[in-house]
């Protein structure tokens, strides 16, 4: 876990960070950048709260259908090494009952 004040993601350097990201994605900074020559991008000052962020992450996966098996793969898998950590009386979902469609409302 992160703490709010650290930065998660910072990009550039020299005189400060173009764009950086708070550890609780809900704020961050710019300031004048020597990396990619920007002034502050935020009007008003330098710090700006997170409206909205796009995230992306990559897969060697070829399509959406086969990442989503992975991704329910994984999850089974740690899903049955915690079940066997934990006590006897924790219930996880049956079989029947985590189809993909329903991984993915959890």
């Amino acid at each position: 876990e992160i703490p709010p004040n650290e930065f998660l993601l910072g990009m550039g350097e020299s005189y400060g960070f173009g764009l950086a990201v708070n550890g609780d994605l809900l704020s961050g900074t710019s300031s004048p950048c020597a990396t990619f020559r920007n002034p502050t991008l935020c009007r008003g000052g330098s710090e700006f709260r997170v409206m909205n962020l796009e995230v992306w992450g990559f897969t060697p996966a070829e399509t959406i259908d086969a990442a989503q098996k992975m991704e329910l793969r994984k999850y089974l898998v740690t899903e049955s090494i915690r079940s066997q950590s934990e006590s006897q009386s924790s219930k996880l979902w049956g079989s029947e009952e985590l189809t993909q469609e329903n991984f993915y409302r959890r």
